[in-house]
């Protein structure tokens, strides 16, 4: 393939007739044409197989979980710490300790 040549991309049509009702609101699904990279088709056919479920219904997880920022690490002293809620549960050490022998 030439470095200037366009990649090829597959053609995914998805139509949905059903409608819902949420809080007295009517709302419509539309059908929508998506042009894909191959790479990400694959992707999309994957975890729709995997999951039994449509494409489309595949393709709005996939943007779903893509528009939630995953947890945020950072380094302290060179050790990967991150946030948890004020309210949560700390880890004892028999707790580290137990999980340590589970390995």
């Amino acid at each position: 393939m030439s470095p200037f040549s366009k990649p090829h991309r597959r053609h995914f049509t998805h139509q949905v007739t059903a409608s819902s009702t949420h809080h007295d609101a009517m709302m419509r699904l539309m059908r929508t044409t998506l042009n894909l990279p191959d790479d990400v088709y694959k992707v999309i056919r994957s975890v729709a197989s995997a999951r039994r479920i449509a494409l489309g219904d595949a393709v709005a997880e996939l943007v779903r979980s893509g528009l939630n920022p995953p947890l945020r690490m950072h380094a302290r002293k060179g050790f990967p710490c991150f946030r948890v809620p004020e309210n949560a549960t700390p880890i004892t050490l028999e707790q580290t300790l137990e999980a340590e022998e589970e390995l």
